[in-house]
């Protein structure tokens, strides 16, 4: 299930850290809340406990959505590869 309260104040985060229009910060609170509910579905987390954080992060011409997730380890959350490439959503 999407929450449409979290996905518009994810909106408004993202374009105030981006300076980029409403309609592409949309696009990408949308990717991001997709990816969540992958996550939660792909690791069969449907506790409303388990918590995935996004950070977007923005330089050297690229956009990515890095996160964490409360059940995986330290280790696992360190990793490099914990992030979406958000480059698709600005164009």
């Amino acid at each position: 299930m999407y929450n449409m309260k979290n996905i518009m104040k994810r909106a408004w985060e993202i374009r105030k850290q981006l300076r980029s229009s409403m309609k592409v910060a949309l696009r990408i609170s949308w990717k991001i809340a997709k990816k969540e509910n992958d996550l939660k579905n792909e690791w069969h987390r449907n506790d409303p406990d388990e918590i995935v954080r996004f950070r977007v992060w923005s330089n050297y011409g690229k956009v990515r959505a890095y996160y964490t997730c409360s059940w995986f380890s330290r280790y696992q959350n360190s990793k490099n590869n914990n992030f979406i490439s958000l480059e698709d959503c600005l164009a």
